[in-house]
């Protein structure tokens, strides 16, 4: 081989490699810093939902507390019966904060706040119907509606117990994995 060709193909050989190593570290770089704005993104969504959650569970537990009240309880002592005026009150204050947990989202955290609005919502205006029959004096009437409020009371729960197992994956996702991510059709 002639010195001058291997000089030219020595010279070749490393123009090539430079370039390979240089193109190789701008894609890690980038990809690099993908990930970090991607990581970035996350947190920011992450303290805004983790703000969110917090206010819809507070509510929620707040509103369930109120109406945790035993049967027997609402009809004998009239003392013991909600507040309706503050369980409408309770349920406002909810019905906006769903929305921003909706528009926090992901679709399966707004799925479920949806629904215990939903829950509460019904619940309190089964409520409302107790107290006219009781005032009423229609006892019979009012155990039917108890046991449908029982059975809302109940949807709340697993609704709400589902909402909060939910919640924490989300807070959970670091923005590096699809941990914590409901999978996608199609098998991704």
């Amino acid at each position: 081989m002639d010195a001058g060709l291997a000089a030219v193909l020595g010279a070749l050989a490393g123009a090539v490699a430079t370039t390979g190593a240089a193109f190789a570290t701008g894609w890690a770089t980038r990809e690099q810093a993908r990930i970090a704005a991607r990581a970035e993104h996350q947190r920011q969504r992450r303290d805004a939902r983790e703000a969110v959650y917090e206010k819809f569970i507070n509510n929620v537990e707040a509103l369930v507390s109120k109406t945790s009240i035993p049967f027997n309880s609402i009809t004998q002592h009239p003392s013991l019966r909600p507040n309706l005026q503050e369980l409408a009150s309770l349920n406002d204050t909810l019905g906006e904060i769903a929305t921003k947990v909706t528009l926090a989202g992901p679709e399966h955290i707004s799925k479920r706040a949806t629904l215990i609005n939903f829950y509460t919502v019904r619940l309190i205006t089964i409520l409302a119907l107790i107290e006219v029959q009781i005032t009423a004096n229609e006892t019979e009437v009012t155990s039917e509606d108890w046991a449908r409020a029982q059975e809302d009371q109940e949807k709340l729960a697993q609704e709400f117990a589902g909402f909060s197992i939910d919640a924490q994956a989300v807070l959970d996702d670091d923005g590096t994995s699809r941990r914590g991510a409901p999978r996608r059709r199609g098998g991704e």
